[in-house]
């Protein structure tokens, strides 16, 4: 299995991408776990995007080996609540047709919310 390049990046997509918490992208092109990547990051987590997104679902182990070409996010424990509960609000709420078909995606609303801070 080879690896292959992404025409919209130079990153290869063989690669492991971690967002940290000040939104710098590491790359990682060899084999790697979330234990390594929080060692020196404590109390910070690591977790894949469905898991920031799944409430309930706990962060990866330090034994967990990472996937190669998918991208996870150094996150503090309390944030991957946080983030859960605003998704599924800001879905609620377009299920409920509170928002009109011209207002911006759910996933917008969040981050831009979230600059206002």
């Amino acid at each position: 299995m080879g690896c292959a390049q992404s025409s919209e990046a130079s990153v290869p997509v063989c690669s492991v991408r971690v967002i940290t918490i000040n939104g710098h992208l590491e790359i990682f092109d060899r084999p790697v776990t979330a234990g390594e990547i929080t060692a020196n990051s404590a109390p910070y987590v690591l977790c894949s995007a469905a898991q920031l997104l799944s409430p309930g679902t706990r962060p990866l182990g330090p034994d967990d080996r990472l996937e190669p070409g998918r991208l996870y996010f150094l996150a503090a424990p309390l944030d991957m609540a946080a983030i859960a509960t605003r998704l599924t609000t800001l879905a609620r709420s377009a299920s409920a047709g509170k928002s009109n078909a011209a207002s911006a995606s759910p996933a917008t609303k969040l981050f831009s919310d979230w600059s206002d801070r």
